[in-house]
């Protein structure tokens, strides 16, 4: 029964609305969430929202109370571009988001992006288009689901709605669902009556989990929350939303009510929005509506008249609203009018309001023409974020319509237009097109690109190093709190032409980063596939400099770590193989071999072709696409491999390998090192050995391996 916490569901001009609720009734929601998305130990959460955000809380306890991961991600700081990454390098199972961040999300996708572990998409807090829903068919692979919630701050979980690849929608909007426990829908007209099968009604709530209250408003209270029965159970909530009902049950939101609105996921007051510009005292009306701009987001758009000419600029209104308003809530479009239209019986009438694009451009604003090919590249990026026209190189991009999201996208294509690696917060730092454009002249990317990544930097024990592979951001879980892990990441990940080229360079380039963390051994190295290649050679120049390495871990290494099996061996293997085969069994081993050999042909010049392309971007200071990426650095790695000239290491290696597909025998790799402790786990692959299950039982081996050295130094380590 104690308060579990008081969450402001609106409010910036002194008068919030605090709404507390009791541990029981946050259980309840939990529950309901867990329940409705299966939620189970194995799940993997996005936290994208605000900590004390509304829906953070079934997210949070969510996860919590389930056991299962929560990940959050700053999307102001890391941007788009790197959500996408992180979706894929983190596994998560369930996205959560407003709609406006998953459209602005779904517009960075290729197409050729994967997410295999995630199962379900949740979106709420805003209307959710069928747009959405078909992005989601044409994004997302056919295992995972589509969610859509109506929740409320004073409850939780209302109703939820789920559909697939077979799901068929029709109407612009998608529906809020279906009942949840514990909670009763009803539709009420304005005598406040039940509104009839198919009748459109304000939607309140019957439930035994309601908030208690607004926190010290008891008059709000009074008026938003209706009695029950003599215990309170059945309470009920008038919460403002219209609806209708199907015949089975389906409920579709319809809006607000009154002039409540949802911007990027926040509720705003639009009355709030306007006393705030009535406040300006050349302000002497004001009205403030939401608009879906051209990615089918709400925004506000605020109708202005003054009675100072000529009009106060939109430049100068906004940086007046910014002392008075949080981001979200300052109009993204001021119009400014002579009057504003009325209803026959003198009420504004917000029908008649004209659209923003109606509105004849202010003819204060004078226009400055791009003055070389940098800013039109860059006027056309803010023309096409923005959906405006003739922007010139001083405008400032908020005064536009900007907000935070269209940034992130703007920095997005800024990167992917110019190869430059500029930071997410550029535009807060230069809001014009001719201060972006001198900044990204000025930005040396390549000074601030490390291939050094920070994991976890916290912890007594001498640091581990990881080279490659999606296991290093799970490895602080297995190691524990004590040990740092710094991670070694590829090569071209930026889009940049690779600078090393064959595995001596890289390790060595590799190892001038790790020594900018610790300058002298022992150290204690580790890689996946390739990089286990590149650890090795770093192990080996270590070695022959005279520095201790306490630790070699390898996990599925490629057999060319093994010392070169020569082509006559090969051969003499093929001829052995003919001997024990009859005439016809030689013909079929024999036209095997021929298909083999034109197949790998058929590769090669695929593979050159999009070589070509690569070097095509690379000439002309570009990065390359994200599409391209992956293959440029995987075929950097497999030309490096196939060059390398493998020796015996002189010390001890730990080898992983997959029992699934194991490539060489037990014996061939007792030659790797002058001792060899070869492990394998049954049922794995190359490409599951990193992901769970399989991760777990090698990074145990790995953190009692950390353990054993700390416990039992060498020479030099403490």
């Amino acid at each position: 029964d104690a308060t579990a916490y008081i969450l402001y569901a609106s409010g910036s001009t002194g008068r919030p609305k605090g709404v507390f609720q009791n541990h029981r009734n946050v259980l309840h929601n939990v529950r309901n969430y867990t329940n409705g998305l299966h939620i189970s130990a194995d799940d993997r959460l996005t936290l994208l929202y605000s900590c004390s955000f509304g829906a953070s809380v079934s997210d949070i306890f969510g996860a919590l109370l389930n056991g299962a991961g929560l990940f959050p991600f700053d999307l102001k700081k890391e941007g788009l571009a790197r959500l996408v990454d992180w979706l894929i390098g983190e596994e998560i199972t369930i996205y959560h988001s407003v709609p406006t961040v998953y459209r602005h999300f779904v517009a960075t996708l290729t197409g050729k992006e994967e997410f295999p572990g995630l199962r379900l998409i949740k979106l709420g807090g805003e209307s959710v288009q069928t747009r959405d829903f078909e992005l989601y068919k044409k994004h997302f692979h056919r295992g995972c689901v589509f969610h859509v919630g109506l929740g409320s701050t004073e409850l939780g979980i209302i109703r939820q709605f789920f559909g697939n690849h077979a799901t068929v929608v029709s109407g612009g909007l998608m529906p809020v669902g279906y009942p949840v426990e514990g909670v009763e829908v009803l539709l009420r007209d304005e005598k406040g009556e039940d509104a009839g099968p198919g009748a459109v009604g304000e939607i309140t709530i019957r439930s035994g989990h309601l908030a208690l209250g607004y926190w010290k408003n008891p008059d709000l209270t009074e008026a938003a929350f209706l009695p029950g029965g003599p215990d309170g159970a059945g309470r009920m909530y008038r919460t403002g939303d219209i609806g209708r009902m199907l015949a089975d049950g389906c409920l579709i939101h319809l809006g607000r009510k009154d002039f409540q609105l949802k911007i990027r996921g926040y509720r705003v007051e639009a009355a709030e929005v306007e006393m705030a510009l009535l406040e300006i005292p050349s302000v002497t009306g004001a009205v403030v509506v939401g608009q879906q701009d051209r990615y089918g987001d709400q925004r506000l758009v605020a109708y202005i008249t003054s009675d100072h000419h000529p009009f106060p600029s939109s430049a100068r209104i906004r940086e007046m609203l910014k002392g008075r308003l949080p981001e979200y809530m300052v109009p993204a479009s001021f119009v400014m009018m002579d009057a504003l239209p009325l209803t026959p019986n003198g009420k504004i009438d917000r029908m008649a309001l004209p659209t923003p694009a109606d509105i004849p451009r202010d003819p204060e604003r004078r226009r400055t023409a791009p003055k070389n090919k940098l800013q039109q590249r860059l006027v056309r990026i803010w023309e096409k974020v923005l959906g405006v026209s003739d922007v010139g190189i001083t405008d400032n991009f908020f005064d536009l319509g900007g907000h935070s999201l269209l940034a992130v996208r703007a920095v997005d294509l800024i990167r992917r237009k110019t190869g430059k690696d500029i930071p997410e917060d550029v535009l807060l730092k230069a809001p014009t097109i001719e201060q972006v454009a001198e900044l990204v002249d000025s930005y040396d990317s390549s000074a601030t690109w490390s291939t050094l990544v920070p994991i976890q930097t916290s912890g007594s024990r001498p640091p581990f190093f990881w080279i490659y592979g999606g296991a290093k951001a799970f490895l602080p879980r297995y190691l524990g709190p004590e040990q740092p892990v710094y991670g070694l990441v590829h090569q071209g990940q930026d889009g940049r032409k690779a600078l090393y080229t064959c595995v001596e360079e890289i390790a060595s380039s590799y190892l001038r980063e790790i020594q900018t963390v610790q300058p002298g051994g022992p150290y204690r190295l580790g890689g996946y596939c390739f990089g286990g290649m590149v650890a090795l050679e770093m192990a080996q120049q270590l070695k022959s400099r005279g520095e201790q390495v306490s630790l070699l871990f390898l996990v599925e290494p490629p057999a060319r770590c093994l010392p070169a099996v020569k082509r006559t061996k090969v051969l003499r293997g093929h001829f052995r193989n003919l001997s024990l085969l009859g005439s016809r069994e030689k013909f079929a081993y024999l036209a095997q071999r021929i298909e083999g050999v034109m197949r790998e042909g058929t590769k090669r010049t695929g593979k050159r072709l999009r070589m070509a392309v690569c070097e095509y971007y690379f000439r002309r200071g570009r990065p390359l696409p994200h599409s391209l990426r992956k293959f440029y650095i995987r075929e950097v790695h497999r030309q490096a491999s196939k060059a390398y000239v493998s020796r015996s290491y002189p010390g001890n290696v730990t080898v992983f390998r997959a029992g699934k597909y194991a490539h060489g025998r037990g014996r061939d790799w007792q030659r790797l090192a002058d001792s060899v402790e070869i492990l394998e786990i049954p049922g794995a692959d190359h490409v599951s050995i990193v992901r769970r299950p399989y991760i777990g039982v090698w990074a145990e081996a790995l953190n009692k391996h950390l353990e054993d050295i700390g416990m039992n130094p060498g020479p030099g380590e403490k």
